[in-house]
């Protein structure tokens, strides 16, 4: 009986503890930022934008960042924030929480009633997604929060189809990369270069295929054309030189070999071996 009432009151205490584990800090600003994300000239800057759309729109948008949830479920917590700042105007519930747990790699966009319309769930998303995750990941909390905030500056004043991620920006190959890319058609142009007679047109038309290829995807189609042709041309000139020099066998020496014999001659005229 006694173990009994132990384990009743146990669980009386358990159930009396509060929901949640992590408080609620005071609202001090448009930008709370706990986890220390920004610098004061940053936070300023952000809190200009916020104070702007408020003023222009009436929707209040604020921002709360922390190091870590501590084990509270991410809607839970965000949900008792907002209710707790009671964001937007009395009767509208124009009210955003932008919130964000840093060593927890999360983030959330709590949006108000008098929001949805604007700031649907793939709206939000998609600013999550697509504009602020990525600024995270380079390390540019500053930069991932201040694009976030002018996304939903945007998608509040003109809906939910006026935000656009920005793109990636391709990223200028450099010249190293380039001849990099040229060494393989450079070893087949070189085993060419030395084949005796028509032999030498396979190896040299393969690299020729590959110069173009590569080329095109570094120069563009104009480029890759020019290249080519001055690869091919290098090559044709070096060949004529050295086979003036006397660098390249003729065909009918290719089937001269050495051995344990002495030399032998596979001569054109018929299939026997001379001495």
């Amino acid at each position: 009986m006694k173990t009994s009432r132990a384990a009743l009151f146990f669980w009386a205490l358990v159930l009396a503890l509060p929901v949640g584990a992590l408080d609620v800090p005071f609202l001090s600003g448009r930008v709370v930022d706990e986890a220390g994300l920004l610098s004061p000239d940053e936070r300023t800057a952000i809190e200009t934008k916020l104070a702007k759309l408020e003023a222009e729109t009436g929707a209040q948008v604020a921002i709360l960042t922390v190091p870590t949830l501590d084990g509270d479920p991410l809607e839970d917590y965000t949900l008792r924030v907002a209710e707790t700042w009671k964001l937007g105007q009395k009767g509208k519930d124009d009210g955003a929480l932008f919130f964000v747990a840093r060593d927890d790699r999360k983030m959330r966009l709590e949006v108000g009633y008098g929001l949805e319309g604007q700031l649907t769930d793939f709206a939000t998303k998609r600013i999550l997604d697509d504009i602020v995750r990525p600024r995270f990941k380079s390390g540019d909390f500053a930069g991932g929060l201040e694009q976030g905030v002018d996304a939903i500056d945007t998608t509040i004043r003109k809906g939910a189809d006026a935000v656009e991620a920005p793109r990636a920006v391709a990223t200028p190959e450099t010249p190293s990369t380039l001849v990099g890319g040229l060494v393989a058609p450079f070893i087949f142009a070189v085993i060419g270069l030395f084949l005796p007679g028509c032999l030498f047109v396979a190896p040299l038309g393969m690299s020729t295929l590959m110069v173009f290829g590569v080329a095109t995807a570094f120069l563009g189609v104009p480029g890759g054309a020019i290249l080519t042709f001055l690869w091919v041309l290098v090559f044709s000139l070096l060949r004529s030189f050295f086979s003036k020099l006397g660098l390249i066998a003729k065909a009918s020496q290719w089937g001269t070999v050495k051995g344990p014999l002495g030399r032998r001659t596979w001569t054109s005229g018929g299939g026997g071996w001379g001495g």
